[in-house]
């Protein structure tokens, strides 16, 4: 992994922050406030970047503070590949993600996501952009425990005036008792 130590302080302390937060939360989501998620999902990288589009895996880890708003750290990482011949190397993001559902009474939940992080690119030296997302879509709640989600992001990096699209597929599991 490439993160900085002084990027893993400012990771931790968002966590502490956000579990703060949620402990003092007037509303009275108090189990499964944590879930973890597994990713898959394509790149369609912007012409600019000279980047054939590539699938990627990811994970997240999140507190659920309302039926309504959640928080997450995300990672993704793809093995790319150059459109003109460069050798491969590691694209990674990480990230820390907010969302809004909508239809909280239903099993179908459309939410929007908006984020900040950054994107590191490994090719000999590693450089890092800050990076935004945001991007809409649909949970659909199998049980308590269980969810499937899938949404389309843009991913803009403010550094180099990029912007990346993604669609991604999810499933989460919420640990706690009923």
């Amino acid at each position: 992994m490439f993160i900085s130590s002084e990027r893993w302080r400012l990771i931790v302390f968002s966590v502490l922050l956000v579990a703060a937060t949620a402990a003092q939360c007037a509303d009275p989501v108090t189990r499964r406030i944590i879930y973890f998620g597994a990713t898959y999902g394509q790149y369609d990288f912007a012409s600019k970047r000279g980047l054939d589009d590539r699938q990627f895996p990811g994970v997240s880890l999140g507190l659920q503070f309302t039926e309504q708003v959640s928080m997450a750290l995300f990672y993704t990482r793809a093995d790319v590949t150059a459109n003109d011949g460069r050798p491969r190397y590691r694209l990674e993001n990480y990230f820390l993600e907010g969302a809004w559902y909508f239809n909280i009474a239903e099993r179908f939940r459309p939410y929007v996501v908006a984020g900040i992080g950054e994107t590191q690119e490994a090719k000999g030296d590693i450089s890092a952009a800050t990076t935004v997302n945001g991007g809409a879509g649909i949970k659909w709640r199998f049980n308590q425990h269980w969810a499937a989600k899938l949404d389309g992001r843009a991913l803009f990096s403010l550094d180099d005036d990029l912007t990346d699209k993604a669609i991604m597929t999810s499933i989460e599991y919420h640990f706690g008792r009923d």
